[in-house]
C-alpha cells in the first residue's frame, strides 16, 4: 500500500520546495536515500535540525504504510548524534514495531556514508480509522 501525496513536503513530486523522497519498502523498513542542497542548511555545512526532524518523521510515515496502515505522527522524540552534511547522500530508515490498539511504536535513524549513526527517532503513531 502506498498512498501518493503530490504536495506532501516529504514525498510529493509536484511539490517545488519539497524533499521529493523516493522511499523503498521491504520486509516492513522504509528506506530513501537524500542529499540536502544550500537551502536546507542550519548552521554552515549542516542540515538544519527541523529538517532532520521532517526526514525522520517522513520514513516513519512510509513504515506505517509498509506494515499496511495510515495514520498521524502523535510523538516524535528525536536524538541528534552527529551532524548532517549537506550535499552529501544520507540514509533515512524507519521500521514499525509494536503495537497497541491504534497505536504504533515506529523508529527512525539517519545514517551517514560510513553507516554513522547522525540522528534517531522513536515515534508513535495513531493508525487513521
Amino acid at each position: 500500500m502506498k498512498a501518493e501525496y503530490p504536495m506532501c513536503f516529504g514525498c510529493g513530486k509536484d511539490n517545488p520546495i519539497g524533499l521529493a523522497l523516493d522511499f523503498q519498502c521491504r520486509n516492513g523498513v522504509a528506506r530513501a536515500v537524500f542529499c540536502a542542497r544550500d537551502e536546507h542548511q542550519g548552521y554552515p555545512g549542516r542540515v538544519h535540525g527541523g529538517l532532520v526532524c521532517a526526514l525522520l518523521d517522513e520514513a516513519m510515515a512510509y513504515a506505517l504504510q509498509a506494515v499496511g496502515c495510515e495514520g498521524y505522527t502523535a510523538r516524535l522524540e528525536v536524538r541528534f548524534r552527529a551532524p548532517v552534511p549537506l550535499h552529501r547522500p544520507v540514509t533515512v530508515e524507519a521500521e514499525a514495531g509494536r503495537r497497541k490498539g491504534r497505536m504504533v511504536e515506529i523508529t527512525a535513524r539517519i545514517l551517514g556514508e560510513d553507516e554513522q549513526e547522525l540522528a534517531t527517532a522513536v515515534g508513535r503513531y495513531i493508525i487513521r480509522p
